[in-house]
C-alpha cells in the first residue's frame, strides 16, 4: 500500500505546471475523467440520465432501472417487488459476472463479486447518470466484466437544490427523502446531503423490507483542482424469500413462501471516498480516489427441521486508484492504476447461542489493476487500442493461498461521420474463480493435503481461470428526433462457470465449470421525440450454447452420458421494451411494456422445465407544475401471472413470480 501512495504521489507532480482554470460550466466533465466512457470509443454503450425518466421511477433498485432501459438484461427479485434482494442478468450471465462502479470506484464485494443494492434502499435517489457496457468493454477496476459493466454516477455538486419526496404503492409500500445541495459557495465549496426511507410488506408473503441511505457530498473547487469526499451509510432489515416454490405450490398460492417467518436478516453498508482531480494543463487531468466500503450483518436460515443457523459476514475492502488522461490534437491517451485489499468475516452460530460458534473463517483478497488505452482520431476513424494487466491473491484462513495473473488486450475502430457512426471491436479477458465456486457453495471446509473437505464431501478444488473472447460489431444514426443503435455480438468462453439450476442451504446459486460454451446474439435500441411525443424500444435476440454438459453427483463427479449442445440456465432468446409518452405542458401520460420469450431452468434444455413467455404492460400519468410533480404508476394493468427463473427440484420446475396488478404514487417538492 505504501508503494501506491508513493506513485500516486509522483504521477501528481509530474502534472503540476501553471495553466489558466477551467470555466465553472467545465467542471461536470472533469469530475470523471479517466473514469467515464469516451462515445468515441468503439464500445456497446447505453447511457441513462436518470432526470429523464424520473417519471417511471417508484424507489426502485438500479436494476429494475436498467431492465426497462437497457436491451439484454433480465431483472428479478425475492419479494415479487423491484426493491429489497433483486437480481440481474446481462446477456444470460449473472450479477457476479458484471462489474459494479461508483464514479469509477469497485462496488462488487471481492469473494463472490455481487452486489446487492438491498443494503441501500432508494439509491437511485442520488444518482444523475448510469453508464452500461454490454460485453467487456473498455478497462475499468473491480471485478471482470464478462457479461458487461454499469457505473453509477453521483449527482452534481454544482447544481443547487432542495427536495422532498413521498411515495406511497401498494402492498403498504412506502418512500421518504429528503435532500438539500448548496451549489457554490464563494465559487469554491459545496455540499450536498440527503436521506432516504423505504418500507414495503413485498408481494410474496413474508417478503417486507425496511431500510434508511444517509448520502453526503462535500467539494472544494479551485482553479485548477478539484477535491470531494463523499459517501453513504445505508441499513436494511428483510424478510428472506430466497426458496423458490414449485409450480403446483404457485397454483394453490400464487404469493407462496416457503421461507420461515423466523428467517430474517439485517444489513449495513458503509462507504467513504475521497477523490482529487488536478487540471492545471489544459491538455492533461489527473484524477485518483482512495475508499473505503464495509458490509457487516447476518442472516437466519434453518440447518436443519428445529435449528436456525445464524449467518454472519463482516467485510472490510480498501483501495486506491489513479488516472491520468492526456489530450491533444488527434491522440488521447489513458493510464490508470488500482490497488483493493479485502477481507471477509465469516461465521455460523445457533440463532439462540450467538456467542456459541459452529466456525469462524476468513478470506482475504488482494488485486491490483493496471491499464494503458490509445484513442487515435485519423480521417473520420477513432482507432482504440486498451491493455490491461490484473493480478489476483486469494487466501482462504491462511490456509489455502492462489494467485491468478491476467493479460487482457482489447482493440477496435469506430468510423464517425455527422449523424452515424460504425464501430467494430475485439477483446479478451480473464477472471478469477469466486469464492463459492472454487468451495463448491460450501461457506466453511477444511483443507486436508491438496484436497478440500465440508461435511462428508470431498474434493480436488478447480481453479482454473475463466477466459472470455468477445467481438462486437455495431452502429448508430440520429436524425432529427430519431436515435438508432444496433450491435452485433459474439463471446466465447473456456472454463465457464455455468449455474445448475439449483441454489445450496444458504441460497447461493451452484454452477459447474464448461470446458466451451458460446453466447451470441443482436441488440438494438430506438427512440423518436417530436413535439412532446417520445416513442422507443430496446430488444436483444441471443442464442447461448454448451458444447458440452454434464450432471454432477454429491461427491461431484460427472454423471455420464453428457448432454451436448445445449442452452444454457435462465438465458431468454428474446426480451423487447417499449414505450410511449405524451408530454403537454403540465400533463404527462405514457404506456410501457416488457416482453420476455420463455427461459430454461436448467441446462438440459428439457422442454417442460421452462418458465412461460410473458408480456406486462404498465402505465404513468404524471403533474409537473412550478416546483411541484406528481406521478402515479401503475404496474401489470391486465394482472399479469408471470413466473421468473428460480431451477429445478426433483426435475420440477421452480419459480420467483412477479407482483400481480400495483400501483405506486409519488409527489416531489423542489426549491
Amino acid at each position: 500500500m505504501k508503494r501506491l501512495f508513493l506513485v500516486l504521489f509522483t504521477l501528481s507532480s509530474i502534472i503540476s505546471y501553471s495553466q489558466d482554470s477551467l470555466k465553472i460550466t467545465d467542471l461536470e466533465s472533469v469530475q470523471v475523467v479517466g473514469i467515464k466512457p469516451i462515445k468515441k470509443e468503439p464500445i456497446t454503450l447505453t447511457t441513462i440520465g436518470i432526470d429523464s425518466i424520473r417519471h417511471t421511477f417508484q424507489g426502485s433498485d438500479p436494476f429494475f432501472i436498467m431492465n426497462r432501459w437497457s436491451p439484454s438484461i433480465l431483472t428479478q427479485s425475492d419479494g415479487g417487488l423491484p426493491i429489497g434482494y433483486s437480481y440481474l442478468r446481462m446477456r444470460g450471465l449473472d450479477q457476479t459476472r458484471i462489474n459494479f462502479t461508483l464514479n469509477g470506484i469497485p462496488l462488487n464485494e471481492m469473494e463472490d463479486q455481487g452486489i446487492y443494492f438491498s443494503n441501500m434502499p432508494d439509491f437511485m435517489s442520488n444518482i444523475s447518470e448510469i453508464q452500461i457496457q454490454r460485453g467487456i468493454g473498455t478497462s475499468k477496476y473491480g471485478t471482470t466484466s464478462f457479461a458487461g459493466s454499469v457505473n453509477l454516477e453521483t449527482k452534481s455538486l454544482l447544481k443547487k437544490e432542495a427536495s422532498a419526496e413521498f411515495g406511497y404503492g401498494s402492498f403498504n409500500t412506502y418512500k421518504g427523502s429528503a435532500g438539500l445541495t448548496t451549489g457554490l459557495i464563494k465559487d469554491k465549496f459545496s455540499f450536498s446531503s440527503r436521506f432516504s426511507y423505504l418500507k414495503s410488506d413485498g408481494f410474496r408473503r413474508n417478503s417486507g423490507t425496511e431500510g434508511f441511505t444517509y448520502f453526503g457530498q462535500a467539494g472544494y473547487f479551485g482553479k485548477s483542482d478539484i477535491v470531494k469526499v463523499y459517501g453513504f451509510i445505508g441499513k436494511s432489515n428483510n424478510q428472506m424469500a430466497w426458496l423458490a416454490p414449485n409450480d403446483s405450490m404457485i397454483r394453490n398460492d400464487y404469493r407462496v413462501n416457503l421461507n420461515d417467518e423466523k428467517e430474517k436478516d439485517s444489513f449495513g453498508q458503509n462507504f467513504v471516498a475521497l477523490n482529487w482531480v488536478n487540471y492545471k494543463l489544459n491538455y492533461v487531468k489527473f484524477n485518483s480516489s482512495v475508499y473505503f466500503n464495509n458490509i457487516n450483518g447476518g442472516y437466519t436460515a434453518y440447518l436443519d427441521s428445529t435449528v436456525l443457523g445464524l449467518f454472519s459476514l463482516n467485510s472490510y475492502q480498501s483501495g486506491a486508484m489513479t488516472n491520468i488522461v492526456y489530450e491533444k490534437d488527434f491522440i488521447t491517451l489513458t493510464g490508470g492504476l488500482n490497488y483493493n485489499y479485502y477481507q471477509r468475516n465469516h461465521k455460523l452460530a445457533d440463532n439462540i447461542l450467538p456467542s456459541d460458534l459452529f466456525y469462524k473463517n476468513i478470506g482475504y483478497k488482494q488485486d491490483v489493476v493496471a491499464f494503458f488505452k490509445l484513442n487515435r482520431d485519423f480521417n473520420g476513424f477513432n482507432l482504440f487500442l486498451d491493455l490491461q494487466y490484473r493480478w489476483v491473491n486469494f487466501n482462504y484462513n491462511k490456509e489455502i493461498d492462489w494467485t491468478w495473473n491476467f493479460f487482457n488486450p482489447k482493440f477496435g475502430a469506430k468510423y464517425i461521420q455527422k449523424n452515424w457512426s460504425t464501430y467494430v471491436s475485439f477483446a479478451t479477458t480473464g477472471r478469477e474463480v469466486t469464492r463459492t465456486d472454487l468451495l463448491r457453495g460450501y461457506d466453511d471446509v477444511s483443507v486436508i493435503g491438496n484436497n478440500v473437505e465440508a461435511f462428508e464431501d470431498t474434493f480436488v478444488v478447480n481453479r482454473l481461470p475463466e477466459k472470455c473472447y468477445n467481438l462486437e460489431l455495431g452502429g448508430n444514426f440520429s436524425w432529427k428526433g430519431l436515435n438508432l443503435s444496433s450491435n452485433l455480438y459474439i463471446m466465447y468462453f473456456e472454463n465457464e462457470r455455468i449455474s445448475t439450476g439449483q441454489i445450496n442451504y444458504i441460497g447461493l446459486t451452484l454452477k459447474n465449470p464448461v470446458k466451451q460454451s458460446m453466447r451470441y446474439g443482436f441488440e438494438f435500441e430506438g427512440s423518436y421525440f417530436y413535439k412532446g411525443l417520445t416513442i422507443g424500444t430496446n430488444l436483444s435476440v441471443s442464442k447461448s450454447r454448451i458444447y458440452q454438459w454434464s450432471d454432477i453427483d454429491s461427491i461431484g463427479n460427472p454423471i455420464m452420458p453428457p448432454y451436448l449442445n445445449k442452452e444454457a440456465f435462465a438465458s431468454p432468446r428474446f426480451i423487447m421494451n417499449n414505450f410511449i409518452q405524451y408530454k403537454y405542458k403540465y400533463f404527462l401520460v405514457g404506456l410501457n411494456g416488457q416482453y420476455v420469450s420463455r427461459i430454461f431452468l436448467d441446462n438440459r434444455q428439457d422442454p417442460l422445465l421452462t418458465t412461460p413467455d410473458y408480456y406486462i404492460l404498465g402505465s404513468q400519468i404524471g403533474v409537473m407544475w412550478k416546483n411541484i410533480s406528481l406521478t402515479f404508476n401503475v404496474n401489470n394493468i391486465t394482472n399479469q401471472k408471470f413466473y421468473l427463473p428460480g431451477g429445478t427440484l426433483l426435475n420440477r420446475p421452480t419459480y420467483y413470480v412477479g407482483a400481480l396488478t400495483n400501483f405506486f404514487v409519488n409527489l416531489k417538492l423542489t426549491l
